[in-house]
């Protein structure tokens, strides 16, 4: 097969690599403070576990920050810039990839009271209560984040 694969067709080469490969889906979140370090949650009217960020599934074709700031736009009705990953999550069944971008937005977000109905600022340390246990890892990482920010700017 090694000696075979130079000599076919660019097409097949990237049909044999696209069937080969293990499909993940891609999720993109919106890690957003307010001027105070305050973080904003949203609660989902569709999921399990309601409280979470702002963001959703990415798209097929679709770029990941061109993902993030459609479901910011949808869900929160301001415009977004993503900045930096600041943590990445892979599912326990390993077919999940979450990306959890710093966003800036651009206006006084509301709820689209459809997919979120609330939203509430939070400091990062109490935001476990909400999120629970299983958000504690990039909780974490974007406490030691907003930290080392907060150490800059002053």
């Amino acid at each position: 097969m090694y000696q075979m694969w130079p000599k076919l067709p660019v097409r097949a080469r990237r049909a044999a690599v696209y069937l080969n490969a293990k499909k993940v889906t891609v999720g993109a979140c919106a890690i957003i403070h307010d001027a105070h370090g305050h973080l904003l949650l949203a609660h989902h009217t569709y999921r399990e576990r309601a409280w979470g960020l702002p963001g959703g599934l990415v798209r097929r074709g679709e770029n990941v920050e061109e993902a993030l700031r459609r479901e910011v736009r949808e869900e929160l009705g301001v415009t977004s810039s993503a900045g930096p990953v600041l943590y990445t999550e892979m599912s326990s069944s390993g077919d999940h990839l979450t990306l959890y971008f710093a966003v800036t937005i651009t206006a006084t977000p509301r709820p689209d009271g459809i997919e979120i109905d609330r939203l509430e600022w939070v400091q990062v340390s109490e935001a476990t209560q909400r999120l629970g246990a299983e958000a504690s890892a990039w909780l974490d990482a974007i406490h030691r984040s907003h930290a080392m920010h907060q150490q800059r700017s002053a």
